[in-house]
């Protein structure tokens, strides 16, 4: 159950693939869709329906790397011109398993792993040079300054959750379905109650500064109806700024 996301058809397939191993000398080991390769390919073909060209099949793999997938992010993935990706991403709003948030596409949990599967089995260097091209978009458009370029580096934070290390750090479940936007001015005491009871009373003086000097460095985290879930606070700083808080962090930083 835990490793079919609730999907009805994959319990059938874990039970099906149960059931013929129920005879053979080996035993059943099961639930995890990295152990079977058969398993994926019957699901992959039965959700998708057809036999997908290599691009359809690219951007699949793109949805499946990706937090959330825009058209943006497969043209500079696979390198092709703003209308092919265009037609991709309306082919994959298309599919059942897709679905479509303010941000971009997400694929059902389930099928993502599948996914994710499938490209390791089809040769890692598929799987590297897709990742190394999302990797380097993702980590320039976190560069740039402005409200709302913390939603890429929740992409690059995200991407990097195949290593062992961030994989363990963090529950990824659902974190591809949290908007992140620039806090509004309505935000700011729900901000600031989440960084006192974080942080504490000294924490929150000193964010309130951040907030009068650099309201855009503050962005927020939504998930559905739950509302606010996360704050982040990142100021940019430069060598020689004045006025700025008394702030350790931000000195050592300079």
């Amino acid at each position: 159950v835990r490793a079919a996301h609730g999907l009805p058809l994959a319990l059938a397939l874990f039970a099906d693939a149960r059931e013929r191993a129920a005879g053979s000398e080996e035993p059943y080991e099961g639930g995890e869709l990295g152990d079977s390769p058969d398993l994926v390919r019957e699901l992959l073909r039965l959700l998708l329906r057809e036999n997908p060209s290599p691009e359809r099949s690219d951007a699949l793999h793109v949805l499946a790397l990706a937090r959330v997938t825009t058209e943006e992010l497969v043209r500079h993935a696979l390198e092709i011109p703003a209308a092919q990706a265009r037609t991709l991403c309306a082919w994959l709003s298309g599919q059942s398993f897709v679905h479509s948030t303010a941000d971009g596409l997400v694929p059902h949990e389930l099928v993502r792993e599948a996914l994710l599967a499938d490209l390791r089995w089809r040769g890692l260097e598929t799987y590297e040079r897709l990742f190394r091209r999302l990797h380097a978009h993702l980590a320039e458009r976190l560069a740039e300054r402005g409200g709302g370029r913390w939603a890429f580096g929740a992409g690059l934070a995200y991407l990097s959750r195949t290593n062992r290390i961030a994989r363990e750090a963090a529950d990824w479940q659902g974190a591809d379905r949290l908007h992140l936007r620039t806090a509004r001015p309505d935000d700011l005491d729900e901000v600031l109650a989440a960084v006192g009871r974080e942080h504490g009373d000294a924490a929150v003086r000193l964010a309130r500064q951040w907030w009068e000097q650099q309201p855009t460095a503050f962005s927020v985290a939504e998930y559905g109806r739950r509302g606010i879930v996360g704050t982040l606070i990142a100021p940019c700083l430069e060598a020689g700024a004045a006025a700025l808080p008394d702030d350790p962090v931000a000195r050592a930083a300079l």
